[in-house]
């Protein structure tokens, strides 16, 4: 099976259980994009990349949908409506959605409702946010590690790859194709005297990994490997994360433990109030109300999980709990 073959049946399965209810169904994501990596296991089609959905939901249908999940570990797949897509701001998924989604069923025009922005449009706390999201990812990536799962080098790679894109998204040079990455990464840690002390082999490393990744390269790799791997990568996730929360927090120090406890006061008011308004529309109850003065839900979770990710120790009772409400709340 071709991995066009296995995205056509894909989409069958999950036009068999909600078709009747949606406008749309799109393909997004790194295979929408023409990158999505594959290899082949004793014959068979192994996916390294996830196939990703977005069903346009009949409004009235949306709240039903919600609470279904893909029954493949290797399939993402996510809602929304036509009115919600018109007031998408500009943000990675935004731009990525509206230049590279593909749909596989339905409304062909539905892409047009969304709001046509710049990648320099883009905040640069969104690519703080990037990299927040990216940090529970490490935390699920060593889970699988811990367990014994098949890891490939693109497991590492990615995560060369997500801190290229978080520094290239905060200095509004944000790229979504691999080969321009490469290139706009180039230019990219010029102005940043930080990170060129600390960790002047980074963008290196980041051109392997996207290198890797354009060839479509990657190979499986045993535990122990895989966990040395890890460790080293997370060295590049303190500098970049302890540079871009200082930059807005406006406290060039670099002090991390100063830093780590003040960065949740980041997101705005109205930002922390959103926030909490749409836990409260979910039926998800997450602490006090009065957190609402201090932090947003979403910063909150990030807190947790950067104190976990960067501790010498990572207790697994701890990070899965992280990760229930990161998954819960913010993915």
């Amino acid at each position: 099976m071709t991995i066009e073959e296995l995205i056509r049946q894909e989409t069958e399965n999950i036009l068999k259980r909600i078709g009747a209810n949606i406008e749309a169904l799109i393909l997004v994501g790194s295979f929408a994009r023409g990158e999505g990596l594959t290899c082949q296991n004793n014959a068979e089609l192994e996916l390294i990349s996830d196939i990703e959905f977005l069903a346009i939901a009949k409004p009235e249908k949306l709240g039903k949908l919600n609470k279904i999940k893909p029954k493949d570990n290797n399939l993402t797949l996510n809602f929304s409506t036509r009115k919600h897509l018109k007031k998408l701001k500009p943000c990675i998924f935004t731009l990525e959605l509206k230049n590279f989604g593909k749909v596989v069923r339905g409304d062909k025009e539905i892409l047009k409702n969304i709001p046509d922005y710049e990648y320099s449009d883009i905040a640069p706390i969104d690519g703080f946010i990037l990299l927040n999201n990216r940090i529970v990812e490490q935390l699920i990536l060593l889970k699988k590690i811990e367990d014994g799962k098949t890891i490939y080098q693109y497991d590492i790679d990615k995560g060369y790859i997500q801190l290229a894109n978080s520094l290239l998204a905060f200095h509004k040079q944000y790229k979504s194709l691999y080969k321009e990455k490469a290139e706009a990464l180039k230019n990219t840690l010029c102005d940043m005297c930080y990170l060129a002390d600390k960790i002047p082999d980074f963008k290196p490393k980041a051109e392997n990994a996207l290198n890797n990744a354009i060839s479509g390269k990657t190979r499986p790799i045993d535990n122990q490997e895989a966990k040395e791997k890890w460790l080293e990568l997370k060295k590049y996730f303190r500098e970049i994360w302890l540079y871009e929360a200082s930059v807005l927090l406006n406290d060039l120090s670099y002090n991390f433990d100063k830093t780590l406890d003040k960065f949740i006061a980041i997101p705005d008011f109205k930002a922390r109030l959103k926030g909490w308004i749409k836990l409260m529309a979910k039926g998800i109850h997450f602490g006090n109300m009065h957190n609402i003065f201090i932090s947003s839900p979403q910063f909150l979770i990030y807190r947790n999980a950067a104190k976990l990710y960067f501790s010498d120790q990572i207790n697994r009772e701890k990070a899965d709990s992280v990760i229930k409400k990161w998954e819960a709340i913010v993915k």
